[in-house]
């Protein structure tokens, strides 16, 4: 059974009390210490269902496979006078390995930073000109934590880049919360109008908020935006992802600005066949129609690694299982780009770039030694690429930011001349 104490208490107190074939129970006070402090213990002060007891010991740690109660290597509970004792004696191990370090011994194992390659920006980001477009497009993993705890990170990307549409992905909010955070994007950008894409699925899942740019004189002509549309399709399809908040596309003069979250293959690549059998087949055909018309810019978080330079440790044994790394998502990103005559436009000017990743776990605290996958990416048609542009449209810079420090995602833009 596990027990909760008082719950406004940090000093919390779960105990995992297992019986033995003697029917003997002992309490595991040293993993019942450890919960404490975990959002478990202080988010639960009742629980109304007990675990199977394998699902207990993966929570509260490895057990002995000798004792199925053990919880040291002597077989025995320790009790929390023990527990001062042991603790006692790892801090002066540790003390003494510090000085020893000090002293020119072993030092402790540092992680290694993954070197990251230099990409110089193309055009300067201080300098606007009304001929220039800019998209940018951020996943921020949740607008309501972005504003409520770091809303400056949003101000200063916007006050450094000055982009013209910035799509940020992910918001996991719904229709009833419009008000309120269009109110405080109101009051941070008052220059930016919206257009939202909420997740009618599930909860707190998926959505976008494109951020326009309201122009004035002779950028008002020159950037306008003809018509702005909802979701995979035009019209739109009757599809599940359709209902998640993954599309907003704009149709601008001479253009067409696709900004999407594609769906992640999921939690034991559940959704694999689903995201490479439906959308990546259903975008393609999408982008293709609308090349047709003018050249595209399709950007967003892609959920996929294209390249072995994409991804820090891509000879981990668990790569080719890991959702966006998988054999069958990177050869379909590839596809993609052949067959819808697509580019992508950071690898255009940067080919050999190593470490210009775009995402970091947060729970493996991997931002600060760079090592991650590229995630996030600005494509473009072929055309747009070439010296002579296509009817007046040329693509003249693609970047990274990842010095924007709030989430695991960083900013990717693109600028394009009209």
């Amino acid at each position: 059974a596990r027990v909760a104490g008082d719950p406004s208490r940090r000093g919390l107190t779960l105990m995992l009390s297992t019986c033995l074939k003697s029917s003997q129970l002992r309490c595991c006070y040293s993993h019942a210490r450890r919960a404490a402090a975990s959002p478990i213990g202080r988010a639960s002060p009742v629980w109304k269902k007990q675990a199977p007891l394998p699902t207990q010991r993966a929570q509260f740690g490895t057990l002995s496979t000798s004792n199925p109660c053990a919880s040291n290597e002597t077989g025995r509970w320790t009790m929390p006078s023990q527990k001062r004792a042991a603790t006692d004696t790892v801090a002066q191990a540790g003390k003494k390995a510090k000085d020893d370090g000090a002293q020119g011994g072993k030092a402790p194992k540092e992680r290694p930073v993954f070197e990251r390659t230099e990409t110089p920006r193309r055009c300067d980001p201080s300098k606007e000109d009304e001929r220039h477009f800019k998209a940018m497009a951020w996943n921020v993993a949740g607008l309501r934590p972005l504003l409520n705890n770091a809303p400056e990170a949003l101000t200063r990307l916007v006050e450094k880049e000055k982009p013209d549409l910035l799509c940020l992905i992910e918001t996991k909010l719904q229709e009833a919360h419009k008000e309120e955070f269009g109110g405080k994007l109101q009051e941070l950008l008052p220059q930016y109008s919206r257009i939202w894409n909420f997740s009618t699925a599930k909860k707190g899942y998926s959505g976008l908020v494109v951020l326009m740019k309201k122009q004035e004189g002779k950028a008002k002509e020159a950037k306008a935006i003809i018509a702005k549309h909802k979701d995979l399709g035009i019209p739109a399809l009757t599809k599940d992802y359709n209902a998640e908040g993954r599309v907003i596309s704009f149709e601008l003069e001479k253009a067409w600005v696709v900004f999407a979250y594609v769906p992640n293959s999921g939690m034991d690549l559940k959704r694999l066949d689903y995201r490479i059998g439906d959308w990546e087949r259903d975008m393609c055909a999408f982008l293709s129609k609308l090349q047709e018309d003018k050249p595209v810019i399709y950007g967003g978080d892609f959920n996929v690694a294209h390249l072995d330079d994409d991804i820090w440790n891509v000879d981990a044994k668990h790569i080719p299982k890991s959702a966006g790394t998988t054999p069958a998502e990177r050869r379909a990103f590839g596809e993609m780009l052949e067959s819808v005559n697509l580019v992508d436009a950071f690898r255009h000017y940067h080919p050999e770039a190593k470490g210009a990743f775009t995402y970091w776990s947060v729970r493996a605290g991997n931002r600060p030694y760079n090592r991650g996958l590229r995630l996030d990416y600005f494509v473009c048609s072929e055309s747009l690429l070439t010296e002579e542009g296509n009817g007046g449209v040329k693509v003249i810079d693609a970047w990274h930011d990842p010095d924007v420090p709030k989430g695991d995602h960083c900013p990717v833009g693109i600028t394009f001349a009209l």
